[in-house]
């Protein structure tokens, strides 16, 4: 479909928040441990499957960002879903470790090609109607409502799963399929320049990539951005892929498991409803340091023997887990040049699946090696070994701007160190946030 200009886009915010409920209507998620155990593999071997995942999505997360920019973000969107839907019916069918991998690695790809297409179409759609200052509270939503879909569809997928392992899997491909039909109904909205036309010919992929990269790389604040999002969402999934066999060592019933992971979702959902306001109150010193430090306290509270009356220390991790995407996602749409937002986006996930992909592996060897206890302290130490530097680093890149801002009598707390809200600004006075 052509670009409409304002025309259509009235629906878009709205079509927006109903394809990121579906796209991740994931009925299997809270049974995935079992599911893949009943088939025969190992925790190290579910680790290994789930490296493949973050692999394929990690890899192809730049080209398929490059590809939304090029071809449309609403095509993107909707093969994203049936890609998706597809490989959960594969997963469904399979009983061997290769066709395991398989299926995950299509998993990646369909999750790859909306995971910032979509962020990046609502941010545009604003920006064509002069509300681009609202996105943070309208990524927020989103996310919100994707934990929320992430907790409530297990609810059910745990309940199909006491009747059969495999049947969450059937139930995820059916409403995922269904999110493609939400993605149809969108509009692209308006270029906001005429160089938002960059790329639009699928032969120039490679140039908007190698656009978007070199955005990264020629820019300390947007590079440091990329970094810490790879380190925090390495930190959020180790936790995220220990929820399972807490709960199994806990001798929690399995029909349960979805009730907890509902519980986790939600609690993570109003964390990501409540980003801006916490921002805005604890300043984004505070908020950046406070993620990767509330998760080590996790990991060390975790490490003690596995109980039900420790169920309460995994609700910790659910603050970061539901605060750096629409954090992290503001700063970094404040920074890249809108021609190539969808490849920048891209290119953060990037880095936060392939440190985890390699991460898994470790994980999971480590799990079988030393145990749940054992592997959370290791855990804990990494998280505040690996923030230290990355403080020192944010004051190295971020410190300037916030003292800037002190002088001229605005608040230090916010997006002072990505860039204003003005997109027009942020193109042509670059020298303003680049150094």
């Amino acid at each position: 479909m052509g670009r409409t200009g304002l025309k259509g886009l009235d629906r878009n915010i709205t079509l927006f928040y109903w394809y990121r409920l579906t796209k991740f209507a994931l009925f299997h998620v809270a049974v995935l441990v079992p599911f893949y155990r009943s088939r025969g593999l190992s925790f190290s071997e579910i680790m290994l499957v789930q490296a493949v995942y973050y692999l394929a999505k990690g890899l192809l997360d730049v080209p398929t960002g490059a590809l939304a920019d090029s071809l449309g973000r609403r095509r993107v969107l909707v093969l994203g879903s049936v890609v998706s839907g597809l490989s959960y019916l594969l997963i469904f069918g399979s009983r061997s470790l290769p066709l395991f991998m398989l299926g995950e690695g299509l998993s990646g790809l369909g999750m790859s090609l909306s995971s910032s297409a979509d962020s990046a179409m609502a941010y545009d759609t604003l920006l064509a109607q002069g509300r681009g200052r609202h996105y943070q509270r309208v990524e927020g939503n989103a996310y919100a409502l994707r934990l929320a879909a992430m907790g409530l569809f297990p609810v059910a997928g745990s309940a199909l799963a006491t009747r059969g392992l495999g049947l969450p899997y059937l139930a995820s491909a059916a409403v995922i399929l269904l999110s493609g039909l939400f993605a149809v109904g969108l509009h692209e909205p308006a270029p906001v320049s005429p160089a938002a036309q960059l790329g639009r010919d699928l032969g120039q992929v490679g140039r908007t990539v190698w656009q978007g990269a070199r955005e990264v790389a020629r820019s300390p604040r947007l590079l440091w951005l990329t970094v810490y999002y790879g380190f925090v969402f390495c930190v959020v999934r180790c936790a995220f892929w220990l929820f399972q066999p807490f709960l199994e060592e806990a001798r929690l019933p399995l029909g349960l498991f979805g009730l907890v992971f509902a519980a986790l979702s939600l609690f993570a959902a109003f964390a990501s409803r409540a980003a801006e306001r916490v921002e805005k109150l604890a300043g984004e010193a505070a908020v950046l340091a406070g993620m990767p430090l509330l998760s080590a306290a996790a990991f060390l509270l975790m490490a003690r023997e596995p109980t039900l009356a420790g169920l309460g220390f995994l609700f910790l991790h659910q603050v970061p887990f539901g605060l750096h995407e629409p954090v992290l996602r503001a700063y970094t749409n404040a920074v890249a040049d809108s021609r190539v937002r969808a490849t920048v986006l891209s290119v953060q996930s990037l880095g936060g699946n392939l440190a985890y992909a390699l991460a898994s592996i470790g994980l999971g060897r480590l799990v079988d090696w030393l145990g749940l206890p054992g592997a959370c302290r290791w855990l804990a130490v990494a998280a505040m070994a690996a923030a230290l530097p990355l403080g020192w680093w944010y004051r190295r890149v971020a410190g300037p701007s916030q003292r800037l801002a002190r002088r001229r009598g605005r608040p230090a707390g916010g997006r002072v160190g990505w860039g204003e809200e003005e997109p027009d600004r942020l193109r042509t006075k670059a020298h303003d946030w680049r150094s």
